[in-house]
């Protein structure tokens, strides 16, 4: 073989090298940047969930003190409905 395809031969060897090596350590860099962001995304979803919660309860607690007020209501109505009933019967005893 002649030098000048040697030397070619020894050239592309060289810049197939580098061109492997920049591209690997390029898709490792990639890799690890992928997974920081994927691990910030996972910590923001981990504190949504957590304030989600934390509304969810307090919604409930409203929800809790809007059926007791319903409830007494209910109740109130029943009492006023025997108290009409007894007014309209001692209106009877008096006519």
């Amino acid at each position: 073989m002649s030098t000048e395809v040697i030397v070619a031969l020894i050239t592309g060897a060289f810049t197939f090298a580098g061109v492997v090596l920049t591209v690997y350590y390029g898709n490792k860099k990639t890799v690890m940047q992928i997974q920081a962001q994927a691990e910030q995304t996972r910590q923001k979803n981990l504190a949504q969930a957590e304030i989600t919660r934390e509304k969810i309860a307090q919604l409930e607690k409203k929800q809790d003190k809007h059926n007791s007020v319903i409830e007494r209501m209910y109740k109130v109505e029943q009492h006023l409905t025997d108290i009409d009933q007894r007014v309209c019967n001692l209106e009877d005893r008096v006519n």
